[in-house]
This record gives C-alpha cells, sequence and structure tokens, in this order.
C-alpha cells in the first residue's frame, strides 16, 4: 500500500491528467450542430457533401489552400456578412461559429477559437494543501473534484 502521501500525489496527478483532459476535449469542436445547419441551411445551393451545386465547393485543394491561409476567423466573417445569400446574418452568432467549424474541422482545418469558462476551483492549490496537510484523497473527494470538472 502506498503511503499517505504518495496516494495524494497519485490522485493530484490524476485529477491534473483529467483537467487536462477536459481541456483538450472542450478545445476541440463539436460539429454535430454546425452539420445540422448546413443540411438546412447551406446544402441547397453548396451540395450535400460540400462539392458545390449553384454555389461554389466548400471543399478540395484551392479551398483548403484559401482557408487555410486565411484563417478560422475570415471564414466566420465572411459567411456572417453574406449567408444565407437571401438574409445575411440571420442567423445567431452561435449557429455561425457552428457552421465554420463544421465546415473546417471537416477538411483538417483549425476550428474558430471559442473561448470556454475555466472549470471552478483552484485544484492545484487543493492538491498542494492535501499534500501539506498529508489529507488522504477519498472516493467522495475524488467524485467532488471529478464534479467539478464536469466529468460526472
Amino acid at each position: 500500500m502506498p503511503s499517505p502521501g504518495k496516494r495524494i500525489r497519485i490522485a493530484c496527478l490524476a485529477a491534473a491528467s483529467i483537467g487536462l483532459l477536459a481541456a483538450t476535449m472542450a478545445a476541440i469542436p463539436n460539429t454535430a450542430p454546425g452539420e445540422a445547419v448546413y443540411t438546412a441551411q447551406c446544402a441547397g445551393c453548396h451540395g450535400a457533401t460540400l462539392r458545390g451545386a449553384f454555389g461554389p465547393p466548400l471543399s478540395g485543394a484551392a479551398f483548403q489552400r484559401k482557408w487555410k491561409f486565411r484563417g478560422a476567423q475570415a471564414m466566420l466573417a465572411t459567411i456572417k456578412a453574406s449567408m444565407p445569400p437571401a438574409k445575411p446574418g440571420a442567423l445567431d452568432s452561435q449557429t455561425y461559429t457552428d457552421l465554420a467549424n463544421f465546415i473546417l474541422v471537416r477538411y483538417g482545418l483549425p476550428p474558430v477559437v471559442r473561448l470556454r469558462p475555466r472549470p471552478r476551483g483552484d485544484y492545484q492549490a487543493v492538491c498542494v494543501m492535501a499534500m501539506e496537510k498529508r489529507w488522504l484523497p477519498t472516493a467522495n473527494f475524488i467524485r467532488r473534484l471529478l464534479s467539478q470538472l464536469n466529468l460526472t
């Protein structure tokens, strides 16, 4: 059985790893909402596979070069300013962001960066205090930590 100090260090390392995993997962956009918007609002002109129909293709090497160079924020601004053609700017900001992320991520381009709220609590301070006081991490402590990281 590991010593109490070692158990605390292991628990803190696990909590930090989980926090890092949560931050990484938060940085990966969920493209499902954008796909639904694309299907409903864009596929009629740009095609179901983004290869174009009445509107220009949103795929291919030229498309990737153009938006890799210009960047995600430029694509988002272009979409907001010009789409849908009959009523540009009609969608809410989150919908435009979801749509841009769907298109960008589908072709391996960096998504639009959205700031996410920081998880509640200062876990590093809690871990340091736990090590100083030689507290043993209990199952309840771990559950609360995971809960505050929104992983339960």
